[in-house]
C-alpha cells in the first residue's frame, strides 16, 4: 500500500524520510516556496505529510520491529516475503521466516492504521468516528486504515 519515499521538508535530519503514496507533497512545497504562495492544497499536502511522519515516528518508538517490517515492505515492494524476512533478520539480528514476515506485516499495517487514526483524532475537537473518517478521506489517508476498519466491523458483527 505505502510506496515512494518523500523527503520531509521540516526534518532537521536530511536522512529522515516520510513514506507517502506519491511525491505530490514535495512538489507542492517546492512550488509554494518558489512562488511564495501556499494555498489550501499545499497546506493539505503538508498536513498529510506531517501526520504520516508522526505516525511512522510513533510506530518506531512503540514497536521497532513493526516499524522495521513495514519500512522493509514499503521500501522493497518488488522483493518476495522470504527476501524481506531475510532483510528484517539482518537488521534485527533475530531469525525471521517468510511466514513470520507475513503475519508481522499484517499486524504492523493494523497498528499503523490505528496510530494514524489516533493522530487525526488528536487534531480534531471532540472527534467522532465519522469526523475522523472524513478527515482521513480529505487527506487521502483513509486507504491506510481499511484493514483496521474491516477488523472493527468484524468484531462488531460477532
Amino acid at each position: 500500500m505505502l510506496s515512494n519515499n518523500v523527503a520531509d521538508p521540516r526534518s532537521s535530519s536530511p536522512s529522515e524520510t516520510v513514506l507517502a503514496l506519491d511525491s505530490t507533497t514535495e512538489r507542492a512545497l517546492d512550488a509554494g516556496a518558489a512562488t511564495g504562495a501556499y494555498g489550501e492544497s499545499t497546506f493539505v499536502e503538508s498536513w498529510r505529510s506531517e501526520l504520516l511522519h508522526r505516525t511512522w515516528t510513533t510506530l518506531r518508538l512503540e514497536n521497532p520491529k513493526f516499524h522495521t517490517v513495514l519500512r522493509t515492505h514499503v521500501e522493497r515492494q518488488d522483493a518476495s516475503a522470504r527476501e524481506k524476512a531475510s532483510l528484517v533478520a539482518q537488521q534485527s539480528g533475530e531469525p525471521f521466516t517468510a511466514n513470520h514476515f507475513r503475519v508481522a506485516i499484517h499486524r504492523a499495517r493494523g497498528r499503523f492504521a490505528a496510530l494514524l487514526r489516533q493522530e487525526v483524532a488528536a487534531s480534531l475537537k471532540q472527534p467522532t468516528d465519522q469526523q475522523v473518517n472524513d478527515e482521513l478521506k480529505q487527506l487521502r489517508l483513509l486507504q491506510y486504515c481499511r484493514v483496521q476498519q474491516r477488523r472493527a466491523a468484524k468484531c462488531e458483527s460477532v
